[in-house]
């Protein structure tokens, strides 16, 4: 079982166990819940990778870029690999410019989303 996946298998189990006596209104509060949660683990990883090199060596030994549910995540730690498959430190500078290079840096939030998810973290 991938690392992420099991708060998906949890989140089944708690659907398929609900919908026949939740409203569909309590259903999508769940599922954004799941979602918001999903997304600032993603952002926690990202942080964490940008961080501490050591950290990045070991994430990205057990999470693959595919894991990530938002693309905008996705994006960023797909350059984190790049970078770190370069043998290139990484950090906010080098993750940047890779992300410059693909293109994508203005689509996923540019420098200023980059250094938020740092600043959040520390």
């Amino acid at each position: 079982m991938d690392p992420i996946n099991p708060m998906k298998y949890r989140l089944k189990r708690e659907v398929d166990g609900i919908v026949e006596s939740r409203s569909l209104l309590e259903i999508s509060v769940l599922i954004k819940e799941y979602h918001d949660k999903a997304l600032a683990l993603e952002e926690d990883i990202i942080a964490v990778a940008m961080l501490d090199n050591s950290l990045a060596a070991y994430v990205l030994q057990l999470i693959l870029p595919e894991h990530f549910g938002n693309m905008r995540t996705m994006w960023i730690y797909g350059a984190i690999k790049q970078v770190h498959e370069r043998g290139e430190e990484v950090d906010l500078q080098s993750v940047a410019a890779q992300l410059n290079n693909q293109g994508v840096l203005k689509i996923v939030g540019g420098l200023d989303y980059l250094q938020k998810l740092i600043v959040d973290r520390l």
